[in-house]
């Protein structure tokens, strides 16, 4: 009898510190802002390396172990939603089991994966990445917060980064800074990413402060497409539609320096898969809108590529040096992975291990030579296996049903053409959380429409 009296006494005293504080609003605000901060920070590479990773004596990215402002971040969330575990669990039985079935198969296929491998702590780190990246998935997709508010926070981050990408070209140099994440990029480094005319001259390609050209070019054409899609009801002003071209110009040179030909390719058709949506749906006020928002970067564009055609050529004609030099690594890359595959393919030779897998097949070259396949669904299949794979392939798919006919799948032809032409979605952190935040963006609005956010 006390005892229940105790409980009673419990319930009313939390009940009137909830009304009085309104402790349930506050912890929605703290976890809004945090997403928000998310968005800001998520592109930015700085950490604390716990391990640098080497192989045969020499530096690898893809063997360190780091810990990531973001992760931190990341981890914030998990313990504000974990506060409210009884009420997000009724919430969560609502999810798409379809959705939530492809995940947990990936999931499976990592954690097994791992105990194929020798270096386990390597593969139980890369395990958390990929933790954090589904608790960035279903934060995005399922949180409530104020969705426009949220791409302008990633909008901000991606500007930054143009901006230091535009800055790198004409400097043609960099500057290292720990505390940024950048690192220092010399032309004259055979490591570093360059675009060559046919001349012979050596142009250092926009990095921004991630890890390659190709990543800051994938980052700024979802960026690009988030900032056309955000707000398709617009009644902008024409300062505001000016601003808005302003910075999606500054995006648009920033994407066109970085040189990269899979985000090139993927931006050009995830904007005309937005504009046949848009004709098809007959939301010609839209329509227009997205066309005027584009017509300074369109210009820009143009411009750009009139003033500087030496340097866009070579990534045109495959004749160059440094281009068949690239097919070459690729092709000799993709009969690499077969023989990796060929090594267990079904269950993978384990999650973040394709570096060191690959070095006991082909012994003898610097470090840099084991970089992953460029080819994701390639490097999915070698590290967590076919079966692995096909849950991967069957998200994609899911989300190509789910969410067919929307603007927001315009966001997946970049990934896609990423997914296709590189590995770093899959190989580095930066490429996880992205992958997993873009897919949560696409989702946010068909999945959750007739769900109340947590």
């Amino acid at each position: 009898m006390d005892t229940n009296k105790n409980i009673r006494m419990i319930n009313s005293l939390q009940n009137y510190c909830n009304k009085k504080f309104n402790i349930n609003a506050t912890k929605n605000k703290v976890l809004e802002n945090v997403i928000y901060g998310l968005a800001l920070i998520l592109s930015l590479q700085a950490r604390w390396i716990i391990k640098a990773g080497y192989l045969n004596n020499e530096y690898l990215e893809y063997n360190s172990i780091s810990l990531y402002l973001s992760d931190i971040v990341l981890l914030l969330i998990l313990v504000i939603t974990a506060f409210r575990f009884k009420k997000n669990l009724k919430k969560f039985k609502k999810i798409n089991l379809i959705l939530l079935f492809n995940i947990t198969g990936i999931n499976i296929a990592i954690f097994l994966s791992i105990f194929l491998t020798p270096d386990k702590a390597l593969g139980f780190y890369k395990y958390g990445i990929f933790i954090l990246g589904v608790l960035a998935f279903f934060t995005i997709t399922y949180c409530n917060y104020n969705r426009k508010k949220f791409i302008n926070f990633l909008l901000a981050g991606a500007l930054l980064q143009a901006s230091f990408g535009i800055w790198q070209f004409f400097a043609q140099s960099s500057f290292a800074n720990k505390w940024l994440g950048v690192a220092l990029h010399d032309i004259t480094n055979p490591g570093t990413s360059v675009i060559e005319t046919i001349t012979g001259e050596r142009f250092l390609r926009a990095y921004g402060a991630v890890d390659h050209p190709n990543i800051l070019g994938i980052f700024l054409s979802c960026a690009i497409i988030l900032a056309l899609i955000k707000n398709p009801k617009s009644t902008s002003t024409r300062k505001k539609i000016l601003l808005e071209n302003l910075m999606i110009s500054v995006m648009m040179i920033a994407l066109i320096f970085s040189f990269s030909r899979a985000a090139w390719v993927g931006f050009i058709f995830g904007l005309i898969y937005l504009i046949l949506i848009l004709i098809k749906k007959k939301e010609y006020q839209y329509l227009k809108l997205t066309l005027r928002r584009l017509i300074m970067p369109t210009a820009t564009l143009l411009i750009a590529i009139f003033l500087m055609f030496d340097l866009f050529s070579p990534r045109i004609n495959t004749k160059t040096r440094l281009e068949e030099k690239s097919i070459t690594e690729r092709t000799t890359g993709y009969n690499e992975a077969i023989l990796v595959i060929n090594k267990n393919i079904f269950f993978g030779i384990g999650f973040g291990n394709y570096s060191n897998s690959l070095n006991k097949l082909k012994a003898g070259y610097a470090s840099w030579y084991y970089q992953p396949v460029h080819n994701a669904f390639l490097l999915i299949c070698a590290e967590i296996g076919l079966i692995g794979l096909l849950f991967f392939l069957s998200l994609l798919m899911h989300c190509f049903q789910i969410n067919k006919n929307t603007t927001n799948m315009a966001l997946i032809f970049p990934i896609v053409s990423s997914l296709m032409l590189d590995h770093w979605l899959w190989s580095l952190h930066f490429g996880i959380l992205l992958f997993w935040v873009i897919l949560g963006s696409i989702y946010k609005e068909t999945v959750s429409k007739n769900i109340k956010e947590l």
